[in-house]
Order: C-alpha cells, then structure tokens, then sequence
C-alpha cells in the first residue's frame, strides 16, 4: 500500500513479487492495486482474476481482464468456461512488465471497484451495480459487496474495496500523491 503512491501501481506489483520471491515455499497470489497519479487521474494494475470496475453512477465499465485460461481461450475464439475459469495464467510471483495487466483513466467523478473472484464471479453485473446504487460510505458499499457474495454461496475469499475518485490529487514535494476525497454522507 505504500509503495503504489510512490512507484506506481506497476512499481507496488514488482514489490510484492519480490516479496513473494524472497520467501520460498511462501505461497502466491492474484493482485489488483491502483492508486493515484501526479498531476489528476489513477491507474491500475493487476495479474490474476482479481478485477477492478469504474462505475460513474450510472454504468459499471470492467477496466481489467481475468487472467485465466479461459479467457485465454476466449481471446483465441475458443468457447470456454467452467473449470478453466480457475486456472489462473499470471500472479504475483510470476508477474512482469508482458504478464501484467496496467490501465489508466482520468481524474473523478467516478468510483474505483476491486473485488477478488469470491466477489465478481458470485455477483453478476447487475448485482454489483445494484450495491452501488445504494447511497452509503465506501467501507459499507464494500462490506455490502462481501455480504452479498457470501449470501449468494461463494466458497472463494471474497474481499472488495470501493474507492471514490476524487476531482482533485495534489503532488507533495517528494512525489507522493495527496487525494483529497470530500465527507461522503450515508
């Protein structure tokens, strides 16, 4: 978390690769991270099937794409699903500048969504959207997002994060990414 406001979302993946790398037998994971940038807008990277989301209100736009086998072979026109949908391509130990997914977006308005697969594979769009809908802070949006997950009979790790996107990043003078977010009234 620290590290993605001074090196970027790319520069916080390579650091918990070679986290990850520096304990062997340690385990692996999917990662989707964003943060900021100097001068207004965000960016986002991530490996795996963990997802980020814009939503504007209005409309939920899907900013990454699963990095798993069966979107591999959708990409090659091959009609694909059910099991290949858990076999993951790329993570955080395998992760580089060919294997990660980065994207970037201009400053607010708008609403920033990560989920792991626990979420976005037991909520449709729909349902997530409906979530969002509801006037309330970030931290209950996100809980809401769980909650739904595991009602609707997810048995992965189901975790969400919703982040407002602010109008307005200021840049301190070393480099870190200051947002100022106004009090959100539930």
């Amino acid at each position: 978390m620290r590290t993605a406001p001074l090196l970027g979302t790319a520069g916080a993946l390579r650091a918990a690769r070679d986290a990850v790398r520096a304990v062997p037998g340690s385990g692996d994971a999917v990662l989707v991270v964003a943060a900021g940038t100097p001068g207004g807008g965000w960016e986002v990277s991530w490996v795996g099937d963990a997802r980020a989301l814009l939503w504007d209100g209005h409309t939920l736009l899907a900013l990454t794409r699963d990095h798993t086998m069966a979107e591999e072979l959708r990409a090659a026109g091959v009609d694909a699903g059910g099991t290949w949908e858990n076999v993951v391509t790329t993570t955080v130990a395998t992760a580089g500048p060919a294997t990660a997914g980065h994207v970037r977006g201009p400053a607010g308005p708008g609403t920033l969504v990560l989920l792991s697969d626990g979420v976005h594979r037991s909520l449709d769009a729909g349902a997530i959207a409906a979530e969002l809908a509801v006037p309330r802070g970030s931290s209950a949006t996100a809980r809401a997002l769980v909650e739904a997950a595991l009602a609707a009979g997810t048995r992965d790790n189901a975790t969400a994060a919703v982040v407002p996107l602010p109008r307005e990043w200021t840049v301190d003078p070393d480099g870190a990414v200051t947002v100022r977010i106004p009090e959100q009234r539930a």
